[in-house]
């Protein structure tokens, strides 16, 4: 089995062994920064090169959020419930874990006694 070059990320300057399904064209590492970079970066160029299809989607966005004023306060207000009874399922079924654990801790003192 061949041994991978290792690359310096575009970025970070860090080295890094390339994925081997992308091969020679993988310029940034896979941290998180350095995506973050890649990604605002193909994206500027993007919008360079199609500036109507942005202008569009702006107009298309900004009709629908005039239309729909309260949508955005609507949906965080439901993802913040959402995130609440997440929490406290979670919290019940630790409850049940803990009590179950317990009672196996209770017998295993009985049968040590």
């Amino acid at each position: 089995m061949a041994k991978r070059k290792k690359v310096k990320c575009r970025y970070c300057r860090e080295l890094f062994i390339p994925d081997k399904r992308v091969g020679s064209r993988q310029e940034v590492c896979s941290s998180p920064e350095c995506q973050r970079l890649r990604k605002k970066e193909y994206n500027k160029i993007y919008r360079k090169n199609n500036p109507i299809c942005w202008k569009d989607w702006y107009d298309y966005v900004k009709a629908w959020r005039e239309k729909n004023p309260d949508y955005q306060r609507q949906w965080r207000q439901r993802k913040k419930e959402e995130e609440g009874s997440k929490k406290q399922a979670e919290k019940l079924k630790l409850k049940e874990v803990l009590s179950g654990i317990e009672k196996n801790l209770k017998v295993l003192r009985d049968m040590v006694k």
